[in-house]
C-alpha cells in the first residue's frame, strides 16, 4: 500500500512538471510581446528615455562590453559604489567601472545565499564579471 502511494505521488509529480515547462516563445511571438509591451504607458517612456541623451549614453557604454557580454568572457571591474541611484528599483546591486565606464550591477531582489558574498564588498575591490545572459534588442 505504501509503495503504491510512492509510486502514484511520484507518477504526479512527473506529470506536473512535464505540463509546468514552458514552451519558448517564436521570434515572431516576442516580437508581438515587445510591441503590445511599447504601445503601453512604460513601453512609451522607456522608448522615450531610449531616444534621449541619456538613453544614447547607457547604449553607447553598452555597445562597449556587448562582445564581452556575448562572449561570456571575464570583464575587470572596480566597484565605485555600494549603493545604487535613488530612483532605481533594481533590488540589490553595486556601482562598478569597467573599461572606463560606469555600469550599475544589478543583482536583482532576491536576497538567497548565492549573492551572499557580494555583500562584503567594498569601494575600489576587484572583480571579475562573467555574463550569464545574451542582450536582447
Amino acid at each position: 500500500m505504501v509503495s503504491g502511494l510512492v509510486f502514484a505521488n511520484r507518477v504526479l509529480k512527473n506529470e506536473t512538471s512535464k505540463g509546468s515547462t514552458p514552451k519558448p516563445l517564436s521570434a515572431a511571438e516576442m516580437k508581438a510581446g515587445r510591441e503590445k509591451w511599447e504601445a503601453i504607458p512604460d513601453g512609451i517612456k522607456f522608448k522615450e528615455w531610449e531616444a534621449s541623451p541619456a538613453g544614447k549614453k547607457v547604449d553607447a557604454a553598452e555597445a562597449k562590453i556587448r562582445n564581452h557580454i556575448n562572449a561570456f568572457t571575464n570583464m575587470e571591474a572596480v566597484v565605485t559604489s555600494l549603493t545604487l541611484p535613488p530612483s532605481s528599483r533594481l533590488g540589490f546591486g553595486v556601482m562598478a567601472r569597467i573599461n572606463g565606464y560606469d555600469y550599475i550591477l544589478s543583482f536583482g531582489t532576491d536576497f538567497n545565499n548565492e549573492f551572499q558574498q557580494l555583500h562584503s564588498l567594498k569601494v575600489n575591490d576587484k572583480i571579475i564579471l562573467r555574463s550569464c545572459l545574451k542582450t536582447i534588442k
